[in-house]
């Protein structure tokens, strides 16, 4: 019931009708919101009560048969909270008492004069306004508790007149302060908790419901106790008593989740609208229902994989191949396939086209073929391209490799014919100049193609491998600690050449009394010296092509090192070893069961 639209329906009790009919008229007149029902007996009021909706009994007490008291006990069996004013001539204490032990709302005395039924019609007004009043309270009190039993809701209410606030256990949570701490939650302390761009919107709707009782539903950005940002929905309304706002309740949600998943619906809304890729999705027929925006191709939902000229904007080379892939995904529902072909776009150009599809007819929500759709053309001309270069450089290397070595080799045995003849220092430093030529040879053959070649890997044993490469290398006193037992993946070859190359470099930069010790990593293995290490400013330049701080390197070794470790998709880095050398640490090796 709304107090302030609502009549006041008052129940009057009293064995004199004409008393009793005075005093109806006389509350009638003091106020045009109060209606008034007569009885003279407690038995025949109780009768009117279980016909009509009353929302207030006043009574006599001294009436024959069953007093006011007991009359009052009778009526509290079914209606525990409705309001009773006890009116009455005998104003004694003990009935005063036993009146207010029993329950009773009000307790008024009759008077002479009329002007009795003015403060009769006032405490009616405010009994029953009171009464009202504590059931929209207690709706609020029974939504707030509601409310506590979802985890992300909780409630509040303010008190208009003292200015007092209340939080129920999920607000004082949202928040993150503990329900027993000190906090008093107050509205500026309530205001306070939200991001500084969100508060003075916050105060602004708080303070007018509390003026206009108009209510508020708001989105915004909290700041917890501990600093955590969440957004939050709250909502408020006001309670109202004789057109005065007396309290304000409401609701704040934790709606955290909810937004991340607008944010991210967004994203992906942008990812699709801006993407090289096009997002098709077909029907059983294979009809284009939908597409995502697209700009370098034609307008894909001409597309149409079955039906009259079906692939029109398809390469007749490769409509065989597209139709098939199409079927064999009807027949396979869990296969997915991928393939390229050539489509037409707007302008009539041949395009190379990658497609991969998905069948998820019957699943929601897409309930349809998903094809994945990028424009290769680019791609598949760098690659042609590359390759026919990758071909022109095999075919180079392998025409310098044979007319270098047939020369060289011919310049190393007339050199050893002239060392027999005569003993001469410059015809050995001529023997050490052509052993050099031919290992640049081997490397630059390496660096041009073999070390990305890597074949089918195979489990390897670091300490045989690591114990072949000390042998082909030459060390002189130099010393290896094999601290390792792992056997990796790998292709054997390369990574001998591998381990061969950081040895020769710790050698040729330590010098042969160098030590090189091999260990194992979480996810792979390190090799470090104890030499004089490698300055951290200089630690990316030493793959490069040509970088060497030796008079005889070739510049090449580190270089080939890290062509083999991409090649088998691992990862090198630089630090310094526990003795102040060089650490060279591979990561993202896979080990052998």
């Amino acid at each position: 019931m709304n107090a302030t639209t609502d009549r006041i329906r008052v129940l009057h009790v009293d064995d004199e009708p004409d008393f009793a009919d005075m005093a109806a008229t006389f509350l009638e007149r003091e106020s045009n919101r109060i209606t008034v029902h007569t009885a003279t007996t407690p038995d025949e009021g109780l009768e009117l009560l279980a016909d009509h909706a009353v929302d207030c009994i006043v009574s006599d007490y001294d009436m024959p048969g069953q007093d006011g008291i007991e009359f009052l006990q009778a009526v509290r069996e079914n209606y525990p909270d409705l309001p009773f004013i006890l009116y009455t001539g005998k104003g004694s204490e003990a009935v005063a008492s036993t009146a207010i032990s029993s329950g009773v709302t009000d307790y008024l005395q009759k008077e002479t004069g009329t002007s009795q039924y003015e403060v009769l019609a006032n405490r009616i007004r405010n009994t029953v306004s009171q009464f009202h009043t504590r059931k929209e309270l207690d709706r609020s009190q029974d939504l707030l508790e509601h409310a506590e039993q979802l985890a992300d809701v909780g409630g509040w209410e303010i008190d208009v007149e003292t200015g007092e606030q209340r939080w129920t256990e999920g607000t004082y949570t949202i928040h993150d302060i503990p329900p027993d701490s000190d906090f008093e939650p107050t509205v500026d302390a309530g205001v306070e908790f939200y991001h500084p761009d969100d508060q003075a919107e916050i105060r602004r709707l708080v303070e007018r419901c509390i003026e206009t009782g108009e209510p508020f539903d708001v989105e915004a950005r909290l700041l917890t106790a501990d600093d955590r940002l969440c957004w939050v929905r709250a909502i408020g309304e006001a309670i109202q008593t004789d057109g005065d706002i007396v309290t304000i309740r409401g609701a704040i949600r934790d709606i955290t989740d909810r937004k991340e998943r607008e944010q991210d619906l967004r994203q992906y809304e942008f990812f699709v609208e801006h993407s090289p890729d096009q997002i098709a999705l077909l029907d059983e027929e294979l009809t284009v229902q939908y597409q995502s925006p697209i700009s370098s191709l034609h307008e894909l939902d001409a597309i149409e994989i079955e039906g009259e000229d079906p692939l029109e904007y398809i390469h007749p080379d490769d409509q065989q191949i597209l139709s098939d892939h199409f079927e064999d995904l009807l027949a396979n529902p869990n296969e997915t396939f991928s393939a390229e072909f050539r489509a037409k776009d707007v302008s009539g150009e041949w395009r190379w086209v990658e497609t991969r599809g998905k069948n998820l007819l019957g699943e929601e929500p897409v309930d349809g073929i998903l094809a994945m759709i990028r424009d290769v053309t680019q791609r598949n001309r760098q690659r042609h391209k590359l390759k026919r270069q990758n071909e022109f450089l095999d075919e180079f290397t392998s025409v310098v490799s044979h007319d270098l070595r047939n020369p060289l080799n011919v310049a190393r045995g007339r050199v050893e014919l002239a060392q027999q003849d005569c003993d001469s220092e410059h015809l050995e430093d001529a023997v050490t100049a052509i052993d050099r030529s031919f290992t640049l040879i081997e490397e630059l053959l390496t660096v041009s193609h073999k070390a990305e070649d890597v074949s089918e890997v195979e489990p390897v044993e670091m300490a045989d491998t690591l114990d072949s490469c000390w042998r082909n290398v030459e060390t002189g006193t130099a010393a290896l600690v094999i601290e390792t037992e792992q056997t990796i993946q790998a292709d054997a070859s390369r990574l001998k050449q591998l381990l061969e190359n950081l040895i020769s470099n710790a050698v040729t930069h330590g010098g042969e009394r160098v030590t090189v010790t091999v260990g194992d990593l979480t996810d792979g293995f390190y090799v470090a010296d104890d030499a004089a290490g490698i300055p951290a400013d200089e630690r990316e330049a030493v793959f490069d092509i040509g970088y060497s701080t030796a008079e005889d390197g070739t510049g090449l070794g580190l270089n080939i090192v890290q062509r083999i470790v991409e090649a088998h998709g691992w990862e090198i880095s630089i630090t310094d070893s526990i003795d102040g050398g060089a650490r060279f640490e591979i990561t993202g090796v896979e080990f052998a069961a």
